[in-house]
């Protein structure tokens, strides 16, 4: 009779559920514990198969018998994470393995005839393991980065060789693989004939799912590069994120790098034989048959990442992607390069891809024109359907962004975030409209950082109600917010008691104590980060250290018989907040004067969550109270 254990192995979906909660050290440990057990988690134990070299960690290939297992279970392998360097090996391992196959056939591995455009074999020193070629993944992440690899393999320093070789690895998973992950392509360094074997690979992926995939090139190269892999997508796809940027050389012939290490003689000797092998091999004619265009629509596109567009680029072209995408829900674009038609385009996306819930849109350029594509989208768009707005980059004119307002006033209703990341300059904006309007919004983040970014003045804060009642994380930088100041008198804080303050001092700590107040309504704040800007002559700054400026009385709970005056009491609502940033730093003097173990006993008992706090820049100059608040658990050096 059989025992529980092998009653509750001998149940695979069981097994599936139990290892999806075990690291590969526990299923390496739980499989060797019987033969039963061993059997029922092996496969789960080769599931997933990471080789990329990371901070000089060794791997599954730094040993025979490592290899050796995985030749025994590559089967098993669903999700694989290769590095040029490794793949380059691999590949080595799987041609020595059909070298092996062709004199000794099995069934499970039948011959197969191999693409004639694949590279040769790099001449190597050493005996290979034989390997045979993943066919069964589900999940495939790439990544062209080479830093701090310790192989020497002269195909991983030919970019037309790994092209190739990663095109015949997709091609190999073209049934099963549904996420494929390509990062960096060294496009400048690769032909036509290899690009084009990449995108035919692609155009076979009948169950994919999920693409990213980023290209460097030249400008000239950046849009129809985008375009032919867009076009090279089956219906099937649902996420597609199109990176192409700008980089590399010149030549389409690109030389070896120097790395500065020359290397063996037989690394030399083996490098200069592959090179004259692949120039042989580069005189092979490579299909140049022009690739087969998608002329379907993606109907199950849900996200769009958009790769950039420049002035040479036609607006015929780009209104074609969108064509072809009419149920995206999250697009992510960045601005024209040039004088594009704007209004076209964005009105043209909005009609066409009714669906969009989800809208990025990312500034690198001057033209304060092109800066306005976002909003022209958001008013083509049926009106309360946004529910994401993301702007980021270099904008020209933060003005551009109140003077399209109105457009997204639209969609205030159903606006969840907003986030303004990063402009051209600082600049100020005006959001009253924003607290007073947007009733499910929960998370606003408003980033002012020096001379970058845009910020609002304490007045219109304080313009209206805050209605925004469902705001979880709240990040802002609001001016206005110093202290008047006299020549010749001491600061509030350094003067005798009872403290006796000017009437503008007076008007002031009321105006700070309107906005103190609407923060702590917010009883659903999770994250608040709240920073200064103050005026400089002409201009503006923001703080760029949380120990430049601290919010007046914002953390004292002040003392009425001294006339000092405090607001931390009006943040008693956040009783869910878990991080705490920006100008709250407690190494000014104020806060060495005003702020003790009353704020900081108040602080433990009032937001019971808070884990992470920029009270303290300086650790050393931790004062008791707080060193009592981080006994407790509290990370004052978040």
């Amino acid at each position: 009779m059989a025992t529980q254990c092998e009653q509750f192995f001998g149940i695979q979906e069981l097994v599936d559920i139990l290892t999806s909660f075990l690291t590969q050290l526990d299923l390496s440990r739980l499989a060797r514990t019987s033969r039963t057990i061993y059997t029922c988690c092996t496969p789960a134990l080769y599931k997933e198969l990471s080789i990329v070299v990371r901070n000089g960690k060794l791997n599954v290939f730094n040993s025979k018998t490592g290899m050796a297992a995985l030749a025994r279970n590559i089967q098993h392998v669903r999700k694989a994470f290769f590095g040029v360097e490794e793949q380059a090996y691999y590949y080595n391992c799987v041609l020595a393995f059909e070298k092996l196959q062709f004199h000794q056939p099995t069934d499970m591995y039948p011959p197969q005839q191999r693409p004639k455009w694949l590279p040769p074999a790099d001449p190597l020193q050493h005996e290979l393991v034989p390997l045979p070629p993943l066919t069964n993944l589900q999940d495939f992440f790439f990544t062209f980065d080479t830093a701090n690899n310790p192989y020497k393999l002269p195909s991983s320093l030919d970019h037309r060789a790994m092209v190739a070789q990663l095109s015949w690895m997709i091609s190999l998973n073209h049934r099963n693989l549904v996420n494929l992950s390509i990062a960096d392509i060294p496009k400048y360094g690769v032909r036509e004939g290899e690009f084009r074997d990449l995108c035919r690979a692609i155009s076979e992926l009948t169950e994919l799912r999920e693409l990213d995939v980023s290209f460097e090139t030249r400008e000239v190269d950046i849009f129809q590069t985008g375009l032919d892999v867009f076009f090279s997508c089956r219906p099937s796809i649902r996420h597609l994120m199109i990176h192409v940027f700008e980089g590399g050389e010149e030549d389409d012939e690109v030389e070896e790098e120097d790395d500065g290490d020359d290397g063996t003689e037989s690394d030399k000797e083996g490098q200069q034989e592959y090179q004259s092998r692949s120039r042989k091999d580069s005189h092979k004619v490579r299909d140049l048959v022009p690739l087969p265009r998608r002329q379907e629509p993606l109907s199950n596109l849900e996200m769009l990442k958009l790769w950039a567009i420049g002035a040479q680029d036609s607006t015929s072209d780009i209104l074609s992607v969108f064509a072809h995408c009419p149920n995206i829900e999250e697009l992510s674009i960045f601005s024209l390069a040039g004088y594009h038609e704007v209004d076209v385009i964005g009105e043209y996306i909005g009609k066409m891809c009714p669906r969009i819930e989800s809208l990025s849109y990312g500034s690198r350029y001057d033209s304060a024109a092109n800066d306005s594509l976002p909003f022209r989208i958001m008013d083509a768009l049926p009106a309360q359907q946004l529910r994401e707005v993301r702007c980021y980059g270099r904008f020209a004119e933060a003005t551009t962004l109140s003077d399209n307002f109105p457009r997204l006033a639209r969609h205030f209703d159903t606006l969840q975030q907003l986030a303004l990341h990063r402009t051209g300059s600082i600049s100020r904006i005006s959001i009253a409209s924003v607290f007073r309007e947007c009733n499910n919004l929960e998370s606003l983040l408003i980033e002012c950082l020096g001379c970058i970014g845009c910020f609002i003045e304490l007045s219109d804060a304080i313009d209206g109600p805050w209605n925004c009642l469902k705001l979880r994380q709240l990040k802002v930088s609001i001016s206005e917010c110093g202290l008047p100041v006299e020549a010749g008198v001491k600061p509030y804080y350094s003067r005798p008691t009872p403290i006796a303050l000017s009437a503008d001092e007076t008007r002031h700590f009321a105006r700070l104590g309107s906005l103190y107040q609407r923060i702590g309504a917010l009883t659903e704040l999770r994250e608040l980060d709240l920073r200064m800007v103050t005026r400089i002559g002409q201009s503006h700054r923001g703080t760029r250290l949380d120990s430049e400026w601290v919010f007046h009385a914002m953390l004292s709970l002040g003392d009425a018989e001294a006339g000092r005056p405090g607001f931390l009491n009006q943040l008693a609502g956040l009783s869910k907040l878990e991080i705490l940033n920006g100008s709250v730093c407690l190494d000014e003097e104020e806060a060495k004067v005003t702020i003790g173990w009353d704020e900081v006993r108040w602080m433990d008992m009032h937001w019971p969550r808070l884990v992470k706090a920029k009270f303290l820049t300086h650790r050393k100059h931790i004062t008791a109270p707080f060193q009592w608040f981080s006994d407790r658990g509290k990370d004052n050096q978040a």
